[in-house]
């Protein structure tokens, strides 16, 4: 359950789309109000809240704040909740791309995150740790992405350069058939080169 799909009021968001820290964390805490309404006792939201990447420390902390109605009975075993915590993430995300070199541990984002939990009742340990562990999950996730990117630039254009060289030598030779070579030598240059922009970009 999530209330991210809820209209935002006039004001609550940028132009962007981008919620602010504190409209973000009123989800949080929403969706978890909401669940509790749905029978999930405290293990369960604990569960939810490890399974988006947060540390048990955290989500303790978060859940002694949002200060739930008492769960009168165990959740069943089999039943399973959710968090969305994307919002949270969002202003993370957007500043690792646009910020020069790339980097979001430690920044403004992750502060406002931090400041926003403390105003909502989380202890300013287990606040800044919660905003740290996001960052950090952030900056993992763009490096991965980055590493995939930089992996499929080098192969296409290893491929690109070697099918490129068999047609040229292959055009070279007088047959009647070897326009076609130089034809596919050509794109297969245009692979070569496009590879090697993507991994340049990924670099960057």
């Amino acid at each position: 359950m999530s209330t991210t799909g809820e209209q935002i009021e006039d004001g609550k968001a940028k132009e962007d789309g981008v919620w602010p820290a504190e409209r973000a964390v009123d989800d949080w805490f929403a969706q978890l109000t909401e669940l509790r309404a749905a029978a999930a006792d405290d293990a369960a939201l604990c569960e939810a809240m490890l399974r988006e990447g947060l540390s048990s420390e955290v989500a303790q902390a978060v859940l002694i704040a949002a200060q739930l109605p008492t769960q009168p009975t165990p959740t069943p075993s089999d039943a399973r909740f959710g968090v969305d915590l994307s919002e949270l993430r969002r202003p993370l995300r957007l500043a690792l791309i646009a910020r020069p070199g790339g980097v979001v541990v430690g920044g403004p984002e992750e502060l406002a995150l931090a400041e926003a939990l403390r105003m909502h009742g989380v202890a300013v340990a287990q606040a800044n740790l919660a905003a740290r562990e996001l960052a950090e999950q952030v900056a993992a996730e763009r490096a991965q992405k980055l590493g995939k990117l930089r992996r499929l630039g080098l192969q296409a254009a290893a491929v690109g350069a070697v099918f490129a060289a068999f047609f040229v030598v292959a055009g070279a030779q007088p047959h009647p058939g070897a326009r076609w070579h130089w034809v596919t030598a050509g794109f297969s240059a245009l692979m070569a080169a496009w590879g090697l922009a993507v991994y340049r970009r990924a670099r960057a």
